[in-house]
């Protein structure tokens, strides 16, 4: 067992005195750790005792308090002060403080090092050490057995659990949601301390207490900043940071084996996903294997998706795959592309998956092998509205008369009746006039204000648009013709770069 707080001080050579909170000397001591940085727990752990000259010490009393409430938060065994070193006077706050925590407050007596008290910790704890690296050996024999095909859950967190002694949750980190789909859901004081980003940081990790007395230790998982390990200790039991660190790694590593095996997966599909969206010679083949992968033409719809995220983009199927939604992802042509079951489910899974910067184009049910291609241009066509319009979701046929026509074709008319005679005339002649009228709409018809956009006398303005309304047959002071053209520029735009 390691020494206590009483044991330590009552070695004699150590020199060491009791100033406050007596009631806790029964504190059992881990390890050591010295330091004068600013903010000390964020440096130290449960069980340390914290040496320190008291160099970034405050001296005012309600900091010296704070400062002694967070070491107790982290679970510090005792607090030793250089004397006759930097620290300020102890305010009797403080003392009042190290008496009602029970967190022990010591001097070091001038000039004794402070490596000689570690170095006594050290040896006393070395069966505790060799118990240590034994756990640790454990932790990553973990890693070891896990099998190599099982990618639904995680076949390491119930040894985790075994040798932590504690409760283990692989969570995503920003929903506090079980990372792996077949993953038993974690208690609710996991999601909301994950969630809530408060906490007490300390050596990496962030803790949050429970009103059990426990606390909820949540540690990045390195490489993986959407995953998280969350450590549920008791007020009997507080997990080894050490090992906690070690947890993590082999979570890390485990990780990396999932998604290595997902990204075979979704290159699989993918390949399948293009064939049957460019209608090749492979195409009817790729669409049983996508039927094998519960994906029937009878049963999906195609969308097309972006977001401000890049990383997101090329995340996606692993959101799908999270949240058990059967898909086959492909970019072609600059555009994402995702097969997916009909429903607002999967829709609302995407949505997830790509964060509030997501447009999203939802075409029509496939229904047979042969419309993928088409549904491939209606999805495109329905994002294209989405990004014109600001609207997250857009699907394919059900846009309403705010955002213009309803699907490629309705477009394709519209540009031709209301601009078709004004594209002919400037790729015949010096295509000046359609971005004349552009920047006359976006300047909000002002004679003055496009001219200066344009760098061109006012006078060239208004000769230009009122050929513009010439060859359109139409009158930009008209409520109902500006619609019209308006709308029709709005089509043109989103026709352009579809494949």
């Amino acid at each position: 067992m390691p020494l206590s707080v009483e044991e330590l001080v009552q070695i004699p050579h150590l020199t060491l005195r009791v100033h406050a909170g007596e009631s806790g000397l029964a504190r059992r001591i881990v390890w050591t750790h010295t330091t004068d940085l600013p903010e000390p727990w964020r440096w130290v752990s449960h069980g340390d005792l914290m040496m320190t000259n008291g160099m970034s010490f405050p001296a005012e009393a309600a900091e010296q308090v704070a400062v002694l409430e967070r070491l107790d938060q982290v679970g510090i065994a005792a607090l030793a002060i250089g004397e006759q070193m930097h620290c300020p006077p102890l305010t009797p706050g403080f003392d009042e403080a190290a008496d009602r925590l029970g967190l022990p407050v010591l001097w070091i007596r001038y000039p004794m090092p402070f490596a000689a008290i570690s170095r006594t910790v050290a040896e006393s704890n070395q069966p505790e050490q060799a118990q240590r690296i034994s756990r640790t050996a454990r932790i990553y024999e973990a890693i070891r057995r896990a099998p190599g095909t099982e990618v639904e859950r995680s076949s390491t967190r119930e040894t985790l659990s075994a040798v932590l002694q504690c409760r283990v949750d692989v969570c995503d980190s920003f929903t506090g949601w079980a990372y792996y789909p077949h993953d038993d859901a974690p208690p609710a004081e996991v999601t909301a301390a994950i969630r809530s980003r408060r906490g007490l940081l300390s050596s990496g990790n962030r803790i949050v207490p429970l009103q059990d007395g426990g606390a909820v230790h949540v540690v990045p998982v390195p490489t993986r900043e959407s995953a998280s390990l969350a450590v549920t200790g008791t007020s009997a039991f507080l997990p080894d940071t050490t090992l906690l660190q070690h947890a993590a790694t082999v979570v890390a590593l485990e990780l990396s084996h999932t998604h290595l095996a997902l990204e075979g997966r979704r290159r699989t599909r993918s390949d399948h996903a293009a064939s049957v969206l460019d209608g090749n010679s492979r195409a009817a083949a790729s669409a049983r294997a996508l039927t094998e992968h519960g994906l029937p033409a009878a049963r999906t719809q195609v969308v097309a998706v972006t977001c401000e995220d890049p990383q997101r983009i090329h995340d996606l199927h692993i959101g799908l795959w999270r949240r058990e939604i059967a898909h086959a992802t492909v970019t072609r042509a600059g555009l994402t592309f995702a097969i997916l079951p009909r429903g607002a489910h999967a829709l609302r899974a995407v949505g997830d998956s790509l964060g509030s910067t997501a447009a999203i184009g939802a075409s029509r049910p496939v229904l047979r092998d042969q419309r993928y291609a088409e549904a491939a241009h209606e999805a495109a066509w329905a994002l294209g509205m989405a990004r014109r319009s600001g609207t997250a979701l857009v699907r394919y046929g059900e846009t309403g008369p705010a955002i213009g026509p309803t699907d490629r074709d309705d477009a394709r008319a519209l540009v031709e009746h209301r601009l078709g005679a004004l594209l002919r005339y400037d790729a015949e002649h010096d295509g000046t006039l359609v971005p004349t009228l552009e920047a006359f709409l976006e300047h909000r018809r002002s004679w003055q204000r496009t001219a200066e956009a344009l760098q061109l006398h006012r006078q060239t303005v208004h000769y230009r648009v009122r050929r513009i309304e010439e060859l359109i047959d139409a009158d930009l002071g008209e409520s109902g013709d500006l619609a019209q053209v308006w709308l029709a520029l709005q089509a043109r735009r989103s026709l352009e770069g579809m494949p």
